[in-house]
């Protein structure tokens, strides 16, 4: 998808393949009455490449890099807004666990909303690092006291100070609230288990400046916004997705129905599986069932809907199916298709699907264009927007 602003060098031919073989007199683009080309409005973000400090901040990217903006959450951000949830995607399966990171996401909202300056860390007075078991490198001590947070890692140590450090490792009971040190033993473990693959994308040593370019806006202006997470682990991959789709909900939620966005997700029973519960599903939900009445339309692609949430396929109004496996064919959730459906469903061959929408009573076979942008790099049409001039037997590019 980081390609879709570029031409596919290979879209004229195979749609005149195609036009050949089913007959056409004209290519598929032009029946349909679209132009061949690709997107021009376009977006595209990708988390920061590990192991770079300071303002040295590149993309983590594969194939390309030009064009393609870093995303960070500065550490304020991350308190602020009370982020902490999506740290943890078994949240909800544990309702000792859940109380402590709501409490703890409260404490840190209040330390962020006590802030005077603009920075992007969050400065506390309660820290006794000597009292410390694990004090971590690089702590920057405010001239008029009190430790300023510039990284996830210390936000983490200041964290379990306040759980198991202070009052002689029984705790700020402020922050403990009468929980039993098992629990809170195995939240900090989660969280220490889940540094490494957040400590790039959340960091609080950024000018406003800085911060401000390498927020993440998928409602920036951009017709089309991409937004890459295959280099991240599964951890930062389920971070990344609940923080953007909050807040493209909460602005949805606060300013009405003014346009109309939607949320392509990619393996969707990832995140909104059937049996557990986390608080991307509980966004997705809240998508599923009311975003049509807010402007929020969710796309959502995966080899199995059987491994779905339920209420969320059976809040779809348009169903698109491939090739399936026989198997997965005989599952509930494609109870749409008629038996001899779901039985060529297994046969479909690629550009070829079943669709099943509410003005047509019963699924259609269609067929769809070669993609007219490029998918990969060596799909790329390098001549495509270049002025060419013929000269005898020579160009001239």
């Amino acid at each position: 998808l980081l390609f879709l602003d570029k031409p596919n060098r290979k879209v004229a031919d195979k749609e005149a393949e195609a036009g050949a073989s089913k007959g056409f007199g004209r290519d598929r683009y032009a029946l349909l009455g679209l132009p061949m080309t690709p997107f021009r409005d376009t977006q595209f973000l990708a988390p920061p490449r590990p192991g770079v400090t300071g303002s040295a901040i590149v993309p983590h990217t594969d194939q390309r890099s030009e064009g393609i903006t870093p995303f960070i959450f500065t550490l304020r951000e991350f308190c602020a807004n009370r982020l902490l949830q999506y740290v943890f995607s078994d949240a909800g399966s544990s309702l000792n666990l859940g109380f402590v990171i709501g409490n703890i996401e409260e404490k840190l909202f209040r330390l962020a909303g006590a802030q005077t300056d603009k920075g992007t860390g969050l400065k506390v007075d309660d820290w006794q690092v000597e009292l410390s078991e694990t004090p971590p490198e690089d702590l920057d001590f405010g001239d008029l006291g009190g430790v300023n947070l510039r990284t996830f890692e210390q936000l983490i140590s200041y964290i379990e100070f306040k759980l198991l450090e202070d009052r002689d490792g029984e705790g700020d009971p402020k922050w403990v609230l009468k929980q039993a040190p098992g629990t809170l033993r195995a939240f900090t473990r989660r969280l220490r288990g889940v540094q490494k693959h957040l400590t790039p994308l959340i960091r609080g040593d950024l000018t406003e400046s800085e911060a401000t370019r390498y927020r993440p806006n998928l409602l920036s202006g951009a017709q089309l916004s991409v937004v890459d997470i295959h280099n991240l682990s599964g951890p930062a991959q389920m971070f990344v997705v609940g923080v953007l789709l909050r807040q493209v909900f909460d602005h949805k939620e606060k300013y009405g129905r003014q346009d109309t966005v939607f949320v392509v997700l990619d393996e969707l029973n990832k995140y909104a599986p059937r049996d557990d519960g986390s608080p991307i599903k509980d966004i997705l939900l809240e998508i599923a069932e009311r975003g049509r009445s807010l402007g929020i339309i969710l796309i959502g692609a995966q080899q199995t809907a059987s491994e779905v949430e339920r209420r969320i396929v059976s809040n779809a109004a348009i169903r698109v199916v491939g090739r399936l496996d026989l198997a997965e064919a005989e599952r509930p959730e494609y109870r749409f298709l008629p038996q001899s459906f779901r039985a060529r469903a297994g046969i479909l061959q690629p550009g070829t699907m079943l669709v099943s929408q509410p003005d047509v009573p019963n699924p259609v076979l269609v067929n769809y264009p070669f993609p007219a942008w490029a998918t990969r790099g060596d799909e790329v049409d390098d001549l495509a927007g270049r002025d060419v001039v013929e000269v005898g037997e020579d160009w001239l590019h």
